[in-house]
């Protein structure tokens, strides 16, 4: 696989905000600690994912009943193409729980991990992945062009999912779980204050 030449900058994924870039490395399963046995070979997809969740200014990230995906402020937000590219491949046909707690214990099989997802081909062997999109949300194919800033779905919390969130990664392949996350960066972002802790993130404790 021929090396990119240049670093790779991404615009945003998402609209508005505020927005939390979540990860924790003590997590014992946090994304750079899951391995993904497939075919006879390990990877880690993930290895430079980020979750985004929205916030509000008080840094609170549900308004009413937590376990009703309505009402986390993520929800059905329109998720964008970070770049111009080829949509490599997507999936629109996994349903969520009727409720968030009903889906983060949800035992899900390996192929549906990811849930709805879209993987957006950048050339050089780069796969922008969108995972656990909102069932029935896709707006686009595989094969078709797609712009920078296009809508390409909404968010949602399909697959292995404890809320909704979108989970965005690059990886060295059009697989979700046999590639290797690579690097990459955000041509521009304004820092606005972090949690102490995931603890301090779950009461909204900024």
């Amino acid at each position: 696989m021929r090396k990119p030449s240049h670093p790779l900058l991404l615009g945003p994924p998402l609209r508005g905000g505020p927005w939390a870039a979540i990860y924790d490395a003590s997590w014992p399963r946090g994304h750079r600690r899951v391995l993904y046995a497939v075919n006879g070979a390990a990877h880690i997809p993930g290895r430079f994912a980020i979750d985004w969740i929205k916030v509000d200014h008080q840094g609170r990230y549900v308004h009413g009943e937590e376990d009703k995906a309505t009402h986390w402020l993520s929800y059905g937000a329109e998720v964008l193409a970070v770049a111009d590219g080829v949509i490599a491949s997507a999936r629109d046909d996994i349903l969520e729980n009727p409720s968030v707690t009903a889906n983060a214990s949800n035992k899900v099989p390996l192929e549906q991990a990811s849930g709805n997802y879209v993987s957006l081909d950048l050339g050089d062997g780069r796969h922008v992945f969108y995972e656990h999109l909102k069932p029935r949300s896709v707006r686009v194919k595989p094969g078709e062009h797609v712009r920078r800033g296009q809508v390409i779905g909404q968010l949602g919390y399909t697959g292995e999912s404890t809320g909704p969130h979108l989970h965005l990664h690059v990886a060295d392949a059009n697989l979700p779980l046999s590639a290797e996350g690579i690097p990459y960066a955000f041509q521009r972002f304004k820092l606005l204050g972090v949690y102490a802790s995931i603890e301090a993130f779950g009461k909204g404790q900024t």
